[in-house]
């Protein structure tokens, strides 16, 4: 199977039945992992329980599809020694499918509790972007891709909580962590309209701070409104400040490997199949039209 370029799907529940109907519609899917077992967690003796009915349906997109890793449970930016196990499940399923392409969250999701073992919060935090924790996050990211035995890029998220007194703005912490360990960096929009949304920067400022030859891959996504608050819910289709965005900056990316929509299955009956087609066949449209510089085999 190819390498993972071109328009993609995250894999839910949903995705196996729109792909048996409508083939043609993406590139590649990128499948979270963590979905694909129960984690018992550190402290467990058998600790990854596959869930076989899950496999077998990401078996039956490899054959058509390649597949790209999507990972959640990482949570890099903790405080807690790195998770050296939880890395080496994602290895085994890169090498089951043939992954050239495996993403995390740059932030942590996962504290450690009065028993040493880990609790994950429910979201992911935003790490505070100074120079100490710059040189210890260095050492992690090159342990994790020691282990992974590739590369892997980190993905903006939202910014639940403010930081305040940092060194650097987050873009040039990804600028110097890319430089310096070779990782890359997933853009995902979608979390910068968020964040602009609930009254913080705005996104061109981010992207212009961002060297952009390190984004291989783009999320886009919709969300919705809990309270007065706009999250990255994955609700439904992309606002078209998103697509504003993905049209001004997917041209910049040399090195830009794939543009992948994110939904969350529960929400599929507000778009139905029309509309997440519709959705694909936007992002698609906008690169056919991409500098020919951005085709990676």
């Amino acid at each position: 199977m190819g390498a993972a370029t071109g328009i993609g799907l995250v894999f839910n529940s949903i995705v196996p039945h729109f792909l048996a109907a409508h083939v043609d519609t993406v590139d590649y899917v990128e499948v979270i992992p963590e979905t694909l077992w129960t984690d018992r967690g550190r402290l467990a003796t058998r600790r990854y329980e596959p869930i076989p009915a899950a496999f077998d349906e990401v078996d039956a997109l490899a054959e058509r599809y390649p597949i790209a890793c999507h990972g959640i449970g990482l949570s890099i930016g903790s405080a807690s020694a790195l998770d050296e196990q939880h890395l080496a499940e994602i290895r085994r399923f890169a090498d089951r499918y043939g992954v050239d392409r495996i993403s995390e969250h740059f932030g942590f999701s996962r504290v450690r509790g009065p028993e040493g073992d880990d609790h994950h919060l429910g979201l992911a935090f935003p790490i505070p972007c100074d120079n100490d924790i710059l040189s210890w996050m260095i050492g992690r990211i090159e342990r994790a891709m020691g282990i992974l035995g590739q590369p892997i890029i980190l993905e903006n998220g939202v910014h639940h909580t403010p930081l305040i007194e940092q060194d650097m703005t987050e873009p040039e912490f990804l600028n110097r962590i890319a430089e310096v360990t070779g990782c890359g960096v997933l853009l995902d929009l979608h979390n910068l309209h968020a964040d602009h949304r609930n009254g913080g920067h705005a996104p061109l400022a981010y992207i212009e701070a961002l060297d952009l030859e390190h984004v291989r891959e783009i999320h886009i996504a919709g969300g919705s409104m809990i309270g007065r608050t706009y999250t990255d819910s994955h609700a439904g289709p992309c606002p078209p400040e998103v697509w504003d965005l993905l049209v001004d900056v997917a041209p910049r990316c040399p090195l830009l490997e794939g543009i992948t929509f994110e939904f969350h299955d529960s929400y599929f009956p507000r778009m139905g199949s029309e509309g997440l087609c519709q959705q694909l066949q936007s992002a698609r449209e906008i690169w056919a039209g991409l500098p020919r510089r951005h085709d990676v085999t």
